[in-house]
């Protein structure tokens, strides 16, 4: 019965990432009307009330684990979230720093957003608060 239960999570995630990928195809364009979209189009949002029913619904069941355990490329970086996606290392940036991530101006800025194209091949261009506001470091 467990591979059984391994196998059905495996096929519900497939269609969380066919959404996220498949962006002209009617069936995902009808999911996205109906249910919306979150930013970037990557997933739809939460289904609620008559419109949380049916087949999606129990597929979203399934769409926390898969974007835990997805990982992304980068391109241009203009459709991954700098500290929320894990697209550097083994996790997302927001749980590898938690304390520069409470601190970070723009928590959901994109990879393309703070990264410095101004000068040479660029650099990164982080922006926190001012430590003054949270007192001192000692």
């Amino acid at each position: 019965m467990r591979r059984m239960d391994s196998l059905n999570k495996a096929l519900l995630g497939k269609w969380v990432w066919r959404f996220a990928v498949e962006k002209d195809n009617l069936w995902r364009v009808m999911i996205g009307v109906k249910y919306g979209q979150e930013e970037f189009g990557w997933k739809t949002k939460e289904g609620r009330g008559a419109y949380g029913v049916g087949a999606w619904k129990e597929i979203m069941k399934e769409a926390n684990w898969c974007w835990e355990n997805i990982k992304f490329k980068v391109g241009k970086g203009t459709r991954i979230k700098f500290w929320l996606d894990q697209w550097c290392g083994d996790e997302r940036l927001s749980h590898a720093f938690p304390l520069l991530y409470e601190m970070a101006i723009n928590k959901n800025a994109t990879v393309n957003e703070m990264w410095d194209h101004s000068s040479g091949p660029g650099g990164w261009n982080l922006r926190f608060i001012e430590t003054s506001m949270i007192g001192s470091w000692t």
